[in-house]
């Protein structure tokens, strides 16, 4: 009888274990089975869209968002970027292949080198942005949150940042399209900003070089509130990463109009973003100017420069780092400063200026700042003969008065002293001996 129990108490078990084994298997064969089929329906909503996509991309939220052109035409992807527009041949618009994998969820592969796509992924940026083995800190792999023929919902899969895919519509080329969104960005990219909310005045940047804003917010106890927000031109304006909250009003991004300075939030007309368009030599004296190469210095200042660079690494072993003109740091504007920085060292000199109408400025002469300077390099090496290139009655040639990328320094006196500068540090503009 005993014998009988342990049987069937053995036959149970194995009753029990092929039961399970047989739902575990008809599980997955259902699992994969609905994988492959989302995975088909992607596919086709990907390669449906008759005109391509446009791609509102964030790779590490500190350098803002990007829009990106995609066409998807069998397992072939045609790309082109707001970055990438100003490029040639492959470099502006490039094809590569794609895949569908399953990883965790629906994951969109570009499995192929792109030009385009992986400028944003790249750990070593073409164009020397992000920390070397970083770069963008973008993905090449984009998991697929939702999918429909009107916007795709993605999320980069090692990063996380957030991606949106919506159709081109049927009025614009890619060229076109990218061509428009240049207009509203000249119109709506100024230098100096404010916002209101409210009543109230938020002292408000946005980053030289990346689609940053930055909000200081008075608070009650007579301190201040220090906010940053990642944000991405579109068309219609400018979209904020994600909202902030502000005293009860919220701000998700600013609404484009042609020909205003004043441009409102989305859903809230009591908060406003305000361009404040200065006079291009006030611009050159209130912010930073950079110098990219010695032919950003033409011929007559870089035959001065050179020997002192040069001298500099010989005796010492210092690469310029970087060198700029105009503000610096917190120092009162009522000089405009020189500073040169090395890898242990940096150069900071001052001078008087006064303004000549609204774009021209005479630049006195140049004298130690006394500011973290090493003396005796500003005057054994030649450093003050540097600085003092850029005295002089200058006229300012620049681009978009609204927010000049560059401004040329024309001097009135010598008409082959020419000397462009401008926005966004340069790293060893004059190059490494490493």
């Amino acid at each position: 009888m005993k014998n009988l129990k342990y049987l069937a108490l053995i036959a149970a078990v194995f009753a029990l274990g092929a039961c399970s084994y047989t739902m575990d298997e008809k599980f997955d064969t259902d699992a994969s089975h609905r994988a492959e089929k989302a995975m088909e329906e992607y596919a086709q909503t990907l390669k449906s869209a008759p005109n391509g996509w446009i791609v509102y991309y964030f790779a590490d939220t500190q350098y803002g968002g990007y829009n990106m052109y995609l066409k998807f035409d069998g397992d072939s992807v045609t790309a082109m970027s707001e970055i990438s527009y100003d490029k040639q041949g492959e470099d502006r618009m490039m094809t590569s292949h794609w895949r569908l994998e399953q990883s965790a969820g629906i994951v969109l592969s570009f499995d192929e080198y792109n030009n385009v796509i992986h400028y944003f992924s790249d750990p070593i940026n073409p164009d020397g942005i992000g920390n070397r083995g970083e770069g963008f800190e973008g993905d090449h792999e984009w998991r697929i949150i939702s999918c429909t023929s009107e916007k795709i919902e993605l999320r980069g899969k090692k990063h996380d940042s957030k991606i949106e895919m919506v159709p081109l519509p049927d009025n614009f080329t890619p060229e076109s399209y990218f061509e428009e969104l240049r207009k509203v960005i000249a119109e709506m990219n100024a230098s100096n900003i404010f916002t209101t909310v409210g009543e109230d005045t938020i002292a408000t940047t946005k980053n030289a070089t990346y689609n940053m804003f930055t909000f200081v917010v008075p608070l009650e106890n007579g301190t201040t509130q220090t906010y940053q927000r990642p944000f991405i031109y579109r068309l219609d304006g400018i979209h904020l990463y994600r909202p902030l909250e502000i005293n009860g009003h919220t701000i998700t991004g600013f609404k484009f109009e042609p020909d205003v300075v004043k441009y409102n939030d989305f859903n809230d007309n009591d908060v406003t973003l305000h361009l404040v368009v200065k006079p291009i030599n006030e611009q050159l004296v209130t912010s930073e100017w950079y110098v990219h190469s010695y032919a950003d210095l033409g011929s007559v200042a870089a035959a001065i420069w050179q020997p002192v660079v040069e001298a500099i690494y010989t005796a010492e072993k210092e690469e310029c780092v970087a060198t700029s003109l105009g503000s610096y740091g917190t120092q009162p504007n009522t000089s405009i400063y020189f500073w040169y920085q090395s890898a242990t060292y940096q150069c900071i000199a001052k001078a008087s200026f006064t303004y000549e109408g609204e774009d021209a400025i005479t630049i006195n002469a140049f004298s130690d700042a006394g500011v973290n300077t090493n003396y005796p390099y500003y005057i054994e090496y030649g450093m003050d003969k540097m600085a003092n290139v850029y005295s002089g009655t200058f006229d300012i040639e620049y681009d978009n008065l609204k927010a000049p990328t560059y401004v040329t320094l024309k001097d009135r006196q010598n008409g082959n002293k020419v000397i462009t500068l401008r926005q966004g540090g340069k790293s060893y503009p004059f190059g490494s001996h490493n």
